[in-house]
């Protein structure tokens, strides 16, 4: 039997924790194991002491976030999941490169939904990793619809 991989990408959002359901299917179908990867942003600024205070509170909230995730798998039996954080400048870069270094077979993320001004000016993450990891399959988990008129 081959080790199947499964990548869920994390970054914090309520949308994010929607693909945790998606990934447990895959895993647990496939007895795979979960690489859980969240990629913490990059602060710049003027003052050393307030992007370290940003670094700080990011690398919590990213523990926290893989801590949750984690737990959720384990509780569906999902048989080995290891957590993640790495840094860098672009999300999409490193995803691409995180999955290949784990031979993913899947790499699942959630879409912010974004059209029109706002995803060309903040792009889209999981469009980037879509279009061109080549590693394996992506599975992109949209956002539930909106309930307000």
């Amino acid at each position: 039997m081959t080790n199947r991989t499964v990548m869920l990408t994390l970054d914090g959002t309520k949308f994010a924790a929607t693909a945790i359901d998606e990934t447990r299917y895959l895993a647990t179908s496939l007895g795979a194991r979960v690489v859980l990867l969240e990629v913490l942003r990059q602060h710049t600024g003027p003052s050393p002491f307030s992007i370290e205070g940003a670094r700080q509170a990011d690398r919590r909230d990213a523990q926290s976030h893989l801590r949750r995730a984690k737990q959720r798998l384990n509780l569906a039996c999902v048989r080995e999941v290891k957590t993640l954080k790495v840094t860098d400048r672009s999300p999409g870069e490193a995803i691409q490169r995180s999955a290949r270094d784990f031979d993913c077979d899947f790499v699942v993320t959630a879409t912010h939904g974004r059209s029109g001004v706002s995803r060309m000016l903040r792009g889209s993450v999981a469009e980037h990793v879509a279009r061109r990891y080549d590693g394996g399959s992506v599975v992109l988990v949209p956002q539930a619809p909106s309930t307000h008129p």
